[in-house]
């Protein structure tokens, strides 16, 4: 069985929090959990004050290549554009096999992260034809997305780009205050789903960035 206890995980000297609740995880391992598990801790290792991104990337490459399963391809390659871009991004190689077994917003996560890929490395000049493309396709096959729009919206006249945020914004869910925050448990935060869903999606997201879109583009 994959043994996460072989990576540099979360110490008691890190935060007696974040380490209690990875041994609660731990302890939870069996054969059926085990994926579910390693996307809960190697979430789990990006809470501040840990935050060792480097490390969660490590996670899900070596359990990549023990299981294909398209959580872990998702999570990983989001986390290596957003935090390695400077690298190959491994996971991204991987898609082009995932597509057949997936599901029409699993589809629209892999094209919109493709597309983030190219927005992080500052890329966007030398392949705007394809990042327009990737963004387009993602956000046709997906009713439950914002930050496919607002990538989209940036790079349209301001007219296409507030109709695009309108429909961006309409397809939040959740809108979180500060006080919101505060009454959070960690188990609200680590989920593979919560995490899509704030970082990738982000239906679920702070209120200062849903009113803060909705003010720069006049909605």
């Amino acid at each position: 069985m994959f043994d996460l206890k072989k990576f540099n995980i979360i110490t008691l000297s890190d935060s007696e929090e974040l380490y209690d609740y990875q041994c609660y995880l731990l302890n939870q391992i069996s054969e059926e959990t085990l994926t579910d598990i390693v996307l809960q801790v190697a979430i789990l290792q990006t809470f501040p004050p840990v935050g060792d991104y480097n490390e969660v990337i490590k996670i899900l490459r070596a359990y990549f290549e023990q299981n294909k399963d398209i959580r872990i391809c998702i999570l990983g390659a989001y986390l290596s554009s957003t935090w390695e871009n400077y690298k190959v991004n491994d996971f991204l190689g991987e898609i082009s096999d995932l597509f057949q077994n997936a599901d029409d917003q699993q589809k629209s996560i892999l094209y919109y992260l493709m597309a983030y890929d190219i927005f992080k490395r500052k890329e966007i000049t030398n392949q705007k034809d394809r990042y327009v493309e990737l963004l387009n396709k993602s956000v046709t096959l997906s009713k439950r997305f914002f930050y496919n729009y607002c990538l989209l919206a940036k790079i349209s006249d301001r007219k296409r780009a507030k109709e695009l945020m309108k429909i961006g914004l309409s397809q939040v869910e959740k809108i979180n205050s500060d006080s919101d925050c505060e009454k959070m448990t960690i188990s609200d935060f680590v989920t593979y789903e919560s995490f899509v869903n704030e970082y990738i999606l982000g239906i679920d997201i702070p209120d200062w960035i849903f009113f803060e879109s909705k003010k720069f583009y006049k909605l």
